[in-house]
């Protein structure tokens, strides 16, 4: 890979920095160097720890404080990170195992099911589920299986966190993208997905394509079949677009999976990033890899680096990645910045034409009677409204 290079990195900012050079799995003996003199000049340690945490990179940066240079930390923040560390590790330890039976579970009914994110994603990128930190476990199943799989699920001990009127059925599945259960007893949150984005969003995900090319891994003793590197880069960059790229955890697992993949088929991610209608997207997300994490631009991406548009985009998204009190995601930012990742105006006409596709939230907000359910888009605009 190759191509013009962008540094968005907050050169001012010594924590950030320092949190920059930890977010990896692996640290050179440069990096490590650099982490050493970051230590050594001084630094805002609460509020390094506070970002870390934000940020969701505080285990990331235990490992490597640790490993790089613990006796430059000082004493109560290595504890504090450290115990942080081993609260995550328990609790993630818990979640795989809770993952596992699901997918045993969903096997074993005739649903082939993905591990998507969470423990699965922290393996491949780290070769550890305790490096990253999740609060959910998040499955991905064929469209066909969602019912069967939401009426297993909860015969589990799941609850939905959305009732879904059984009008709304054919609905959810054309414009929504998740389910989310919750069970009590242990405190976990689940999402059933199966696409990846929602409608308005007006990316053909080609989910049967993804299908064909899963991967093996070992997932605490079991097979787990999981999406392949480039599908997953894909879907990565959707995920924290989704998100509004507020979280710097997301940019490093886009840096960590290209370091890992050096011989990705850019060429097919390309192509199909086009087919899918989410190029603009996959251009963002590497750009912000590029520009914060130093993993070099395909040369594809080459026009993404000289557009002034995603060049503004991405420097306001490190802006709100460091301010220690970051403005709020309000409707009409999250519009502006979606629309900014659009391909083409038709897929911003796309946008605006489904803008009021209703959702979960909608049909909990006022249940309506099953004759007056096509009045539900109405509900979600007095919704925006207030927003």
């Amino acid at each position: 890979m190759s191509g013009p290079s962008v540094d968005l990195r907050p050169h001012s900012d010594r924590e950030t920095l320092l949190l920059l050079d930890c977010a990896r799995g692996t640290i050179d003996p440069e990096t490590a160097g650099g982490i050493r003199a970051r230590v050594s000049g001084g630094l805002n340690w609460t509020r390094l720890v506070a970002l870390a945490q934000r940020h969701g990179l505080a285990p990331l940066l235990y490992a490597q404080l640790n490993q790089v240079c613990g006796d430059g930390v000082p004493g109560d923040t290595l504890a504090f990170l450290r115990d942080y560390a081993r609260r995550n590790t328990a609790f993630v330890v818990m979640l795989t195992g809770q993952l596992v039976g699901l997918l045993r579970m969903l096997e074993a009914n005739g649903i082939q099911a993905i591990p998507y994110k969470g423990p699965a994603l922290a393996l491949q990128l780290y070769d550890n589920v305790a490096r990253r930190q999740y609060g959910d476990l998040d499955i991905l199943v064929r469209r066909g299986d969602v019912w069967k799989a939401c009426r297993l699920i909860e015969a589990e001990g799941f609850e939905p966190v959305f009732p879904v009127p059984s009008a709304m059925r054919a609905r959810l599945l054309r414009d929504w993208y998740v389910r989310t259960f919750h069970r009590e007893t242990s405190r976990t949150l689940l999402e059933l997905h199966w696409d990846i984005a929602e409608r308005y969003w007006a990316i053909r995900f080609d989910a049967d394509a993804m299908w064909r090319r899963l991967e093996p891994m070992e997932l605490s003793g079991a097979t787990a079949f999981v999406p392949c590197a480039e599908d997953l880069l894909v879907m990565l960059c959707v995920h924290g677009a989704r998100h509004g790229a507020d979280k710097l955890e997301g940019i490093a697992s886009i840096a960590e999976l290209l370091r890992r993949n050096p011989d990705l088929d850019w060429e097919r991610v390309w192509r199909e990033s086009g087919a899918m209608h989410c190029r603009r997207i996959l251009e963002f997300g590497l750009l912000l890899a590029h520009g914060l994490f130093d993993v070099p631009l395909p040369p594809q991406a080459a026009d993404a680096s000289r557009s002034q548009t995603l060049l503004a985009m991405a420097r306001t998204a490190v802006l709100h990645f460091v301010a220690d009190d970051p403005p709020p995601r309000t409707w009409r930012r999250q519009v502006s910045f979606q629309l900014g990742l659009k391909d083409s105006r038709a897929d911003k006409a796309r946008y605006w034409a489904r803008a009021l596709t209703s959702t979960p939230d909608d049909w909990a907000t006022l249940r309506l009677p099953e004759p007056l359910s096509f009045a539900y888009p109405l509900v979600r605009a007095v919704r925006l409204a207030r927003k």
